[in-house]
């Protein structure tokens, strides 16, 4: 039995074969991953260790994923969604403690889908569904929201009703929840005491450019043909022009009040 130099007693196993395995096997740990490597190339490394093989930019879960890192979602909590991904390709080396570590952070982080805010009338509603729910909405529930949003129910207050849904309780913490919540009672006192109408009617007065900016955003995401979001554009572009020639005859009818008065001047 060979006892020279670089070799374990008894064991005959070479010591600098053993430290250059542990090497890469620690490259193959997510804790290496994430403390290494950033954006893309982390994006890289967690899809090849734990799917097998890197897709390309344009794939839908990539995409999906790399939107959560420009948001500034935690590296650990997309680790985590990597192992529901993982297959049997894998060679990503964590032990089941470790597993349980990044479910636990997944678990327990608080997303924030403040930006869903800067999104109008359907459109706010088909990011909820996407980002929140991470499906396509169904008829029933995208057309009740939008309805709500055309009676002037507040965009935080849509936020609260589809992030506080058991469907959604069940895959994320959303963070400012509670504040999302304070106003959706704000606006359900309102209807209760007759505010409501008010606030519908000054919902409708400024509906139009909400309206083509909606349009555009709808053209721009979907394949429509096949989709019930067809009919809801083709309701909303009838409403758009019923609009559109109301404020027409607004403006004639302005024009003629203010040369009836430069009239009345002259006299």
């Amino acid at each position: 039995m060979d006892f020279g130099e670089g070799r374990l007693p008894y064991a005959g196993v070479n010591v600098n074969y053993l430290k250059d395995r542990m090497k890469k096997d620690v490259k193959k740990t997510p804790e290496y991953i994430i403390q290494n490597f950033e954006n893309e190339e982390f994006l890289d490394q967690c899809f090849w260790r734990f799917v097998g093989k890197i897709p390309t930019k344009e794939d839908a879960r990539r995409k999906k994923i790399h939107n959560w890192l420009s948001r500034g979602v935690d590296k650990e909590v997309v680790v985590a969604r990597f192992l529901e991904l993982k297959t049997s390709e894998s060679d990503c080396i964590m032990n089941s403690n470790t597993e349980d570590y990044f479910r636990i952070k997944m678990k327990n982080y608080k997303w924030d889908f403040s930006f869903l805010l800067t999104y109008d009338n359907e459109a706010l509603v088909f990011g909820c569904y996407r980002e929140i729910l991470e499906r396509e909405p169904d008829e029933a529930g995208y057309v009740g929201f939008c309805e709500q949003l055309y009676d002037g129910a507040p965009k935080e207050a849509i936020l609260f009703m589809i992030g506080s849904s058991p469907e959604a309780v069940a895959k994320k913490r959303i963070k400012n929840l509670d504040e999302y919540r304070k106003i959706y009672e704000k606006y359900k006192e309102c209807l209760e005491t007759g505010e409501g109408s008010k606030k519908k009617k000054l919902k409708q007065i400024a509906h139009m450019p909400g309206s083509v900016e909606y349009l555009q955003r709808s053209l721009y995401h979907s394949h429509l043909k096949d989709d019930f979001r067809y009919e809801a554009l083709l309701r909303e572009m009838h409403i758009l022009c019923q609009q559109n020639y109301v404020m027409l005859d607004a403006i004639v009818a302005l024009k003629q009040e203010i040369e009836r008065l430069k009239e009345n001047d002259k006299k």
